[in-house]
């Protein structure tokens, strides 16, 4: 298994444990680096859960791959996701009403509005 196949693993399996989160993948040749993007970064910074996660995983990722760079930014980091190769995260809507958490799936979203047989009409008078 190569770096980005380890690490499209790695941070598929991250999505899915912290499905809140958004995270964007970029690899740079010209460094040999590994940009991932974590949001928001109240869990980036705070919830110990991810941040052991990111620890195994940077661990990990630097035996197994000691000639490449991994480098795991959020929002305030100098380095930035230019071209990201991979996004996870982005296709959902998180809503917090009344401390309750729903998700919703901006494609099922926009097919249930499309095949809806709900019409609208305005009167003219």
């Amino acid at each position: 298994m190569n770096s980005k196949e380890f690490l499209n693993k790695k941070l598929d399996e991250l999505a899915f444990k912290f499905d809140t989160i958004k995270i964007r993948y970029e690899y740079r040749k010209s460094t040999n680096s590994h940009l991932i993007e974590v949001l928001p970064s109240d869990v980036f910074n705070d919830n110990e859960a991810y941040i052991n996660e990111e620890i195994a995983i940077r661990d990990y990722f630097e035996e197994s791959f000691p000639n490449e760079n991994i480098v795991f930014i959020s929002e305030d980091s100098l380095s930035e996701i230019k071209n990201p190769e991979k996004e996870y995260g982005y296709d959902k809507i998180h809503i917090d009403i009344n401390c309750q958490d729903f998700d919703f799936d901006i494609e099922g979203v926009a097919e249930y509005i499309n095949n809806s047989e709900t019409k609208s009409y305005a009167i003219a008078a």
